[in-house]
């Protein structure tokens, strides 16, 4: 069979759950008329899909008791500005985020329409030789009266992951992990509140979790209520209809995840992954070139540049001819997304030929 490699930003399906899909697709054509008439049974549906998702994923990642698990829709732009509405202690009061990359800086735009003190804890910085790196958390700029401090654990356009949980004293911490969520273990003791949207990692677009301590919500500001996060506590997530398809695909992933082994080991086989493609850029002779700094590396997400738009447009295309499809340039880097489902494969010698 001939393999083609997706390099892409959106989440893809293996074989075997497109088999189940295809099968769970002809259950469904059969029962059209009751899922589309019987609203009991819809709502009944919803719950069962949702407590599933909630067993597999504590299971997974062994979350404890105090940590609900909370779905919605929107994706993590609609976070960046439910969770400023929903977490500020009072409208007065400041809350702190990093600005480390692309991601990172639209969550801080969101927030300073709701906060008028919004603190940013650091920038991203640059050494020497212009690598991209988030600094020493001693060089940090941090009040611990703030209502919470967010950061965005990996910045993907940038190609950079943080390397540790920027945890100071009794500061709530808040990350967006839509692009590596489920692909390392997590510090409980260090974390309140995580959230990511589906189609990096866990599934289809459609569906976004919250897994957080219920004592974070203040809920001080007049929250539109599909925004308000003490309505989805209280409904157990379903103040509306929720996507039941996309979630009951992310419990197929959940499964895939869980009978690949540990997060341990998930989170070594992603390093070895990346690396293949690092040790290439780092021996192309300047053919390629990556600007972060190496102990700071995206396990997911790598970038690079080429000399100029010609050589890199050329690049491109050359992939496309061999089958290697959908790697990104998105502002000035070339980016190659690795999520869950990307093939494990010798890189070293896929790129030796072409």
């Amino acid at each position: 069979m001939k393999i083609i490699l997706i390099f892409g930003e959106s989440f893809h399906l293996l074989e075997d759950q497109l088999n189940f899909l295809d099968k769970y697709y002809i259950n469904w054509k059969k029962n059209l008329f009751n899922l589309m008439v019987n609203q009991y049974q819809k709502y009944q549906n919803m719950i069962m899909n949702i407590i599933k998702f909630q067993i597999k994923l504590l299971m997974i990642y062994n979350i404890p008791n105090q940590y609900k698990i909370i779905f919605c829709q929107g994706g993590a732009s609609l976070l960046f500005e439910a969770i400023p509405m929903n977490l500020l202690k009072t409208q007065n009061t400041s809350c702190t985020y990093t600005n480390t990359g692309y991601w990172s800086e639209k969550a801080l735009d969101e927030a300073k329409k709701f906060c008028q003190n919004v603190n940013i804890a650091t920038n991203i910085a640059y050494d020497e030789f212009g690598k991209r790196f988030v600094p020493n958390i001693d060089q940090w700029n941090i009040n611990q009266d703030n209502s919470y401090l967010h950061y965005c654990d990996n910045e993907t356009v940038e190609g950079l992951e943080y390397q540790f949980i920027p945890k100071f004293g009794r500061t709530p911490i808040i990350t967006d992990m839509s692009s590596n969520f489920l692909t390392k273990p997590l510090d409980w003791n260090k974390l309140d509140f995580v959230y990511a949207h589906a189609q990096k990692n866990i599934g289809i677009a459609g569906s976004t979790l919250m897994i957080l301590k219920p004592e974070l919500i203040q809920n001080n500001h007049n929250i539109p209520y599909m925004w308000d996060f003490k309505e989805m506590l209280n409904k157990q997530s379903l103040i509306s209809n929720l996507p039941i398809f996309p979630i009951y695909v992310n419990t197929l992933v959940f499964d895939w995840i869980k009978n690949q082994g540990t997060l341990e080991s998930w989170d070594q086989h992603c390093k070895q992954r990346s690396q293949q493609i690092y040790q290439i850029i780092d021996n192309s002779h300047g053919v390629f070139i990556n600007n972060v700094k190496k102990e700071q590396r995206s396990r997911i997400n790598v970038t690079f540049t080429l000399k100029d738009e010609n050589q890199t447009n050329r690049f491109i295309d050359l992939c496309k001819d061999n089958d290697i499809i959908e790697l990104q340039v998105d502002v000035e880097y070339v980016y190659i997304c690795l999520f869950l489902k990307s093939l494990q494969i010798n890189y070293v010698q896929l790129w030796k030929n072409l």
